[in-house]
């Protein structure tokens, strides 16, 4: 694979978790210590992401940094992602309403350490 195609797919998945957490890309950038262009050029796949800020991008997003590898739905194919539910989308909304990114990533942390722990107990 190319590395700009690799390029290309690690920035629609930053943009993509950047967005769900309802931070803009100058919020991201102050959280990275980088400029809000800089975070555009990773979105675009016009700049390489470094190991290191990988890493950082992983903390934040609370994910494995292979997911920020991992090549998403081509456009059209929408169905292949699931269906929000209400609840889902609701529960979205709020959080975007809240303008800390801290405060977003300790929400996000939780409820994934909610949903681990549910998932042992099944």
């Amino acid at each position: 694979m190319k590395e700009k195609t690799i390029n290309i797919i690690i920035g629609k998945n930053i943009r993509t978790r950047r967005s769900l957490m309802g931070l803009s890309q100058a919020a991201l950038g102050k959280h990275l210590g980088i400029t809000f262009q800089q975070v555009q050029k990773y979105e675009t796949g016009d700049n390489s992401v470094s190991p290191a800020r990988l890493v950082q991008l992983s903390q934040l997003f609370s994910c494995e940094v292979a997911e920020l590898f991992r090549e998403l739905p081509p456009a059209g194919h929408e169905a292949a992602l699931p269906d929000p539910s209400r609840k889902a989308i609701h529960l979205v909304d709020n959080f975007e309403r809240i303008d800390d990114a801290v405060l977003q990533k300790q929400i996000c942390d939780l409820v994934r350490s909610i949903a681990d722990g549910r998932k042992r107990k099944h």
